[in-house]
Formats: C-alpha cells, sequence, structure tokens
C-alpha cells in the first residue's frame, strides 16, 4: 500500500524553504525601513497638536478683544492693570463680558490690560465742533491688549494682539 502525505515533498525534490536567518535579517530591514515613516507619524501629531493649541489661542484672543471693542470708548473702563479676565468679575464691564466669553480649554488663561492714552496734542483755539471732534479722537486713546498663555508640547507659550480704541 502506498501512503502519500498531503503536502510532502515528492520523493527525489529538494524542500526550499526559508532559514531562521533569512528570517530574522528580513524582519531586520523591514523594522530599519519603518522607523523614519514612524517617527514622521510622531513630528506630524506634535506638530497638529501644537496647531491646534495655536488656533485655540488666537481663537480666545479675537474673542476677548472683540467682546472689549464692540463696546464704545467711553464704556471700556479707562485703566486695567494686566489681569486674568476671570479674577475681573467684580468690575460691572467685565462681569457682563466674562458671561459672553466660550469655556476655555483647561491651561488656557485669558489676560487683559487697558492703559488710558494721550497724543500729547495741544488743542488749538477757535475750532469748530467737527474739529474739536476730530481732535479728541486724535487725542483720547485706550490701549487694549489681550494675551494668552498656554502650554503646547510640554512649555509655556503666549499669544499677544492689541489694539488702540479711539473716541467717536
Amino acid at each position: 500500500m502506498n501512503k502519500t502525505f498531503f503536502f510532502s515533498a515528492a520523493p527525489g525534490t529538494k524542500k526550499s524553504a526559508f532559514t531562521f536567518v533569512e528570517v530574522v535579517m528580513a524582519t531586520v530591514i523591514i523594522v530599519v525601513g519603518l522607523i523614519p515613516v514612524f517617527s514622521i507619524f510622531i513630528s506630524t501629531t506634535s506638530d497638529i497638536s501644537y496647531t491646534i493649541d495655536e488656533v485655540l489661542a488666537t481663537t480666545y484672543a479675537n474673542e476677548l478683544m472683540d467682546a472689549i471693542i464692540s463696546h464704545s470708548y467711553d464704556e471700556i473702563p479707562v485703566s486695567i492693570a494686566r489681569s486674568e479676565v476671570t479674577s475681573l468679575g467684580s468690575n460691572a464691564f467685565f462681569q457682563k463680558l466674562i458671561t459672553s466669553l466660550s469655556q476655555a480649554k483647561p491651561g488656557f488663561k485669558r489676560y487683559v490690560e487697558i492703559i488710558a492714552l494721550s497724543a500729547g496734542y495741544v488743542k488749538p483755539q477757535n475750532l469748530s465742533s467737527y474739529q474739536q471732534k476730530k481732535f479728541d479722537r486724535l487725542n483720547k486713546l485706550k490701549l487694549v491688549r489681550v494675551s494668552i498663555e498656554y502650554k503646547s508640547g510640554g512649555r509655556p507659550r503666549e499669544l499677544n494682539i492689541g489694539t488702540i480704541a479711539t473716541c467717536e
């Protein structure tokens, strides 16, 4: 009786297979080739995270700045030392403003500073009411600075924007 085994080589033929050394070498070559690909994925992920944090900081800064300058010159406080916005809840102006701001992501802090400025021009005599209004606009200024502090990639970051408010 003739017995044959499935997948067995026919008598007299040479069996071919990969040796253990060949398998190990192929694995090493594949791993070495994939290291740069994985490093690109890792750096891209950290770049995306940094970009998201930067966009959030810009959004928070613009939102706060828009909320402040949407008010008239006389409504904006004359002077506010650099303070975290949430600490200004006792100020009537900021009390309303804080409720209109979106919830900031944990780790992001909003700061504001307002400084009253004067261009220092000496008022000429005999100005018409129109000229008086224009002169007052040139001579009354408020510098509004907004800062957002946050951490990105484990490093502290700060985004600053500013504008000058004038009377109408």
